[in-house]
């Protein structure tokens, strides 16, 4: 909105015309349905990260894995990492991240979504050192696990121009503009209450630029996302989308698998 945008550069002078008072409290419903929405996001979030919880029980019941620690070498070619090796014990599995400079990563519990992904990426290579009379099982339930898929996040390219700081810092004297070229919203630990714009069209000059090369953003910040409210529900919506196909991906995964464990779990319950 133009006019809110001069309300913006000329903030200093306390905001004259109360422009951006008065247009937060128009788009005060809008922000609580968005709001509203990004929960209900979050909330399948936290139920596939159940799901995944579940996966990794499935796993345990097969344990002991192995009736000593092994370690399973996997080569990689990404991000300087020239190799995975994954440590098996008894009940547990740890991975660790092995440099191209030779330098390796502490050794990572691997635990619900963390341990999803491990053996879906190299639960195979992992079946070759687990107990032979557990082995085949090991390999359907990799098998399975590898259906189990998810996206946490929507994109949209194009050219986004926010502003770079937040008008109730008391620095903030000259507003400040960029133009970025992606907008991304993310599940995570505060949901989808946060907008990210990335990519700056312009190459950073200085050391504000730098610091605004990511812009996050609340929902909740109207002088800021005014525009940009209409994309973020379309982008909320398609997350939704995306994270409910995940649930209902998960849900079929467990169904299977616990058919495969059923034997493991009623032998625990029988002990």
């Amino acid at each position: 909105m133009l006019l809110l945008r001069l309300a913006i550069l000329d903030f200093s002078l306390g905001d004259k015309m109360g422009v951006i008072t008065k247009r937060i409290k128009e788009l005060t419903p809008v922000v609580k349905e968005l709001d509203a929405l990004a929960e209900r996001c979050h909330s399948l979030y936290k139920e596939v990260l159940n799901k995944a919880n579940e996966v990794e029980k499935c796993f345990l019941l097969l344990a002991p894995f192995s009736p000593r620690r092994d370690v399973v070498v996997v080569p990689k070619n990404a991000r300087s990492i020239k190799a995975v090796e994954y440590v098996v014990g008894r009940r547990r599995m740890y991975r660790v991240y092995v440099y191209d400079d030779g330098y390796t990563s502490d050794q990572i519990l691997l635990v619900g979504l963390d341990f999803v992904e491990a053996i879906k990426a190299d639960g195979n290579k992992i079946a070759r050192v687990v107990r032979e009379k557990i082995a085949d099982d090991f390999r359907e339930l990799v098998s399975i696990t590898k259906e189990f898929t998810w996206e946490f996040e929507v994109t949209r390219e194009g050219e986004f121009e926010v502003l770079v700081q937040d008008l109730d810092r008391l620095y903030v004297t000259v507003p400040e503009f960029a133009t970025y070229s992606r907008i991304r919203i993310t599940s995570g630990a505060l949901g989808a209450r946060k907008v990210c714009f990335e990519e700056p069209k312009d190459e950073p000059k200085s050391m504000s630029e730098i610091l605004a090369a990511r812009r996050a953003v609340f929902l909740s910040q109207v002088y800021i996302l005014d525009e940009y409210y209409g994309l973020i529900k379309e982008m909320l919506k398609e997350l939704h989308e995306k994270l409910s196909a995940a649930c209902k991906s998960g849900e079929k995964v467990l169904k299977r698998m616990r058919e495969v464990v059923a034997p493991y779990a009623l032998a625990r319950a029988c002990a």
